[in-house]
């Protein structure tokens, strides 16, 4: 996953040198993307923002190429609105961006998508988690 790691954040520097999404690897050798406050969903919506746009497109390029991972989506929901509306919210973001890779070509076995409406960060943002496939 090392060389995932770099292959993606090169294919990411542009989006992470303009602060709209970060790039770590967890433990797991899975690669976390984050979005940021300039590329998170607006206030109260579940429409994919345009500067993650071409975030996703390199997300969907590289687990095409690599074959053998998965995709984890989750949601985060806004500061404000009752713990429903914070819950249905976070799940339809991570639901948009699902569909969203879905367009691009991503097969739909290879990702899942859920909303954290507990989650401390209530700002819009979205992770996307890339496992690798684990043999076994």
């Amino acid at each position: 996953m090392d060389e995932r790691k770099k292959d993606l954040e090169k294919a990411l520097a542009p989006q992470i040198d303009a602060g709209l999404v970060t790039v770590q690897i967890l433990a797991d050798h899975a690669i976390l993307v984050t979005t940021t406050k300039e590329s998170a969903f607006d206030p109260g919506s579940s429409v994919v923002s345009r500067g993650v746009i071409p975030t996703l497109r390199t997300i969907a390029d590289v687990v095409k190429t690599y074959g053998k991972t998965t995709i984890a989506v989750i949601g985060h929901p806004d500061a404000t609105g009752t713990v429903a509306e914070r819950k249905a919210l976070a799940n339809q973001r991570a639901e948009a961006v699902r569909n969203m890779l879905l367009g691009m070509d991503v097969p739909p076995i290879l990702l899942t998508a859920s909303g954290n409406s507990n989650s401390n960060y209530l700002d819009g943002r979205v992770e996307i988690v890339v496992h690798p496939l684990v043999s076994g």
